[in-house]
């Protein structure tokens, strides 16, 4: 690679750049102005001033949390009672007095003993406890044993759930025992029993309980504030929760709470759509996009859809989303504008707080707009697309705004207002186009249909001054139309390219042959040398003259290539049977001065060109004979290389010369002879 192309690429890259970064400055800065907001300094208890609104969606937090407390203050705790509590109670005194009868009165009673006799029981007898309970007659320690149990059980019929439970309980098993035969010795053995066994057997079920909270509290609704509704209210007094409320919202001075992540997120958002649009750019559309006039012009049309839509943010439902789609569709292509144009709803819906009726009107919008306009014929059709779409777009916004709004009001008035910015589309379309035409010099569907108009000056001139060339270029046009219909080219472009391609020959009409009808041949009395040059320099007059009529550079084009490189082969056939020397004659003198056809269109013109002059020379057209010319023609300029930098394919020049054949076999089709009537010359003679 030399260092020129390098710095070219590099220039290119950088180029690139700057139009990303600023198109990302000027799309953040239109939606950064949709979420700034002023910030109030307000206390509670204050006298608002003025209304205050809500900037965006939000939650109430602090009315969904007195919401919530209320939800919990109704619920009632989870509890279980623990029944392995009687039963240790009841197995411990079984337990005690089984092991005590095991033993006789005159067992000695020491701490071994007692040790041995409580091991496994939570209780904290003593030596004399033990020795009581074994001098007590068996009768009475049944009886003992049996109203202890019969307490525990009682007792435990109630729940135990807090100290003040256990000490009623011991209370109770207090009075029985007082009221008992027992002696005051054994009252107490019974009671220290009971003390240690009476615990509490009825607990608060955490788990349970959190989970019953956690169930409650999601059903509970956030309670929300939707964007622009009033928060505060002009002359009423400010409470806490509305500071609360705009605290949350980051619009009191004395917030601390930073939006930088709303701030992040949409700077991200952006970044991500500009490189999703880029990327389809550079892999689809690799023409716009090396350009940097396109790539421009794809960008700014971009912003300026957001820019719409931040400017009419107050009255969203006459934004004009149809504009910038149909704009995109004239000036470049329609797949260009639809892709764009489905891609900007997301960031022209974060403008709208991505509102869902809103985006669907955008959509729909976009989608018709570009569909509909793809096969504009006429500055006129703008209007009658708009008002298509609009009649389609306002119906069902109705209907949408039937089933999402009890308000049939405000539903008409919606409805009203999107045919409204339908309308405005148009309006700003049709003012918008010729500015961005001259601005990027952009030849659209539009612009050559104004072109076509068989009343255009230069036209006219060509209609007057050399009127068999005119009437060449319009056989020449609809073939082009044909051919260029055939391979998916633009047909308008390869029309009207073929009514101006041959406008050199104005300047010296005469000296071609289709003009000299009633006139001699003024090449007769030429050297072929300088025939040739006269008929070569049609190519560099058609430029001039196009200049001077500003035609669009597209035109321009077709007229420099349409005949490449060819040779005025006549001419040079000519001059070598007259020469003694016919290898000294330099071919070059006979070779038309333009370039090779780069574009379908301008070799598809060229073609046309060549084929519509041949088949005119035939002397007997039928329809075999212009078979074989049109191939004729078509395979010269294929292997003369004419054809090498068009885009045009093997498949497409098959196309084409089906194409060719089907408009030519029309043209010159066999006609029925008409016969003589003899009776009309015999009455005559009579």
């Amino acid at each position: 690679m030399t260092k020129e192309k390098s710095d070219d690429k590099s220039k290119s890259v950088i180029v690139k750049l700057m139009i990303f970064f600023i198109t990302f400055i000027l799309a953040y800065g239109t939606i950064f102005s949709s979420l700034y907001v002023k910030k109030y300094t307000l206390i509670s208890g204050d006298i608002a001033k003025f209304d205050i609104k809500s900037p965006r969606d939000t939650e109430n937090e602090y009315a969904t949390e007195v919401k919530k407390n209320k939800v919990l203050e109704t619920l009632t705790p989870y509890y279980y009672k623990d029944i392995e509590i009687e039963k240790h109670a009841i197995t411990t005194i079984e337990a005690l007095f089984t092991r005590i009868k095991q033993l006789n009165s005159s067992t000695a009673v020491d701490e071994v003993a007692v040790k041995k006799i409580l091991d496994g029981m939570s209780l904290t007898l003593n030596t004399n406890d033990i020795s009581r309970l074994l001098t007590m007659p068996a009768s009475d320690m049944a009886q003992f044993e049996k109203i202890i149990k019969d307490c525990i059980t009682d007792t435990y019929k109630q729940n135990i759930e807090t100290d003040d439970d256990i000490e009623n309980a011991r209370d109770n098993v207090a009075m029985i025992f007082d009221e008992s035969n027992f002696s005051k010795e054994y009252r107490d053995i019974a009671l220290k029993i009971l003390n240690e066994l009476i615990q509490k057997d009825y607990f608060l079920d955490e788990e349970k309980t959190q989970e019953e909270k956690e169930e409650a509290l999601k059903k509970v609704q956030s309670v929300m504030i939707k964007k622009d509704q009033l928060i505060v209210k002009e002359g009423e007094p400010i409470t806490d929760e509305q500071i609360a409320v705009l605290t949350d919202l980051g619009i009191l001075s004395t917030s601390q709470k930073s939006n930088w992540y709303l701030y992040f997120t949409y700077a991200a958002l952006i970044a991500i759509i500009l490189v999703v649009q880029w990327t389809y750019l550079t892999r689809y559309k690799a023409h716009i996009f090396y350009r940097n006039k396109s790539l421009i012009l794809v960008n700014l049309l971009n912003t300026g859809m957001l820019l719409g839509a931040r400017v009419l943010s107050g009255f969203p439902f006459v934004i004009p989303f149809a504009t910038i789609p149909m704009l995109m569709t004239l000036l470049l292509d329609y797949e260009t504008a639809l892709i764009m144009g489905i891609i900007n709803i997301v960031l022209v819906s974060s403008i709208m707080n991505f509102n869902i009726e809103l985006t669907v009107i955008a959509l729909l919008q976009v989608i018709l707009t570009v569909t509909m306009l793809k096969q504009m014929q006429q500055r006129n059709d703008i209007l009658k697309v708009a008002g298509k779409q609009g009649v389609i777009v306002a119906l069902i916004a109705f209907f949408i705004g039937i089933l999402i709004n009890n308000n049939i009001i405000v539903v008409v008035k919606n409805t009203g207002l999107v045919a409204t910015g339908s309308v405005l589309s148009a309006v700003l379309t049709i003012g918008l186009l010729p500015l961005l035409e001259n601005m990027f010099n952009i030849v659209t569907n539009t612009k050559l249909l104004e072109l076509s108009n068989p009343n255009n000056a230069l036209l006219r001139r060509l209609v007057l001054e050399a009127p068999g060339t005119y009437q060449h270029s319009i056989m020449v046009g609809n073939l082009a139309e044909m051919g260029a219909e055939a391979v998916g080219a633009n047909t308008i472009l390869a029309r009207v390219g073929a009514y101006y391609h041959d406008i050199g020959k104005l300047k010296k009409p005469y000296y071609f042959k289709e003009n000299q009808i009633g006139f001699d041949n003024p090449h007769d009395r030429l050297s072929p040398e300088i025939s040739a040059s006269i008929i070569t320099a049609h190519i560099e007059d058609g430029i001039k003259t196009a200049k001077e009529y500003n035609l669009p550079p597209a035109i321009i084009d077709i007229i420099s290539q349409h005949h490449g490189k060819d040779l005025v082969k006549y001419f040079l056939i000519t001059m070598k049977n007259a020469s003694d020397n016919p290898d000294a004659i330099n071919e070059d003198d006979f070779r038309y001065k333009g370039i090779k056809p780069s574009t379908k269109e301008s070799a598809i013109v060229m073609l046309a060109d060549g084929v519509e002059a041949a088949v005119r020379s035939l002397k007997e057209a039928d329809s075999e004979k212009i078979k074989d010319m049109i191939d004729k023609i078509i395979k010269s300029r294929l292997y003369e290389g004419q054809l090498d930098e068009s885009p045009l394919t093997l498949i497409d020049l098959e196309n084409i010369k089906k194409a060719f054949f089907k408009c030519l076999n029309s043209m010159y089709h066999q006609r029925i002879e008409y016969p003589v009537d003899k009776t009309l010359n015999s009455k005559e003679e009579k």
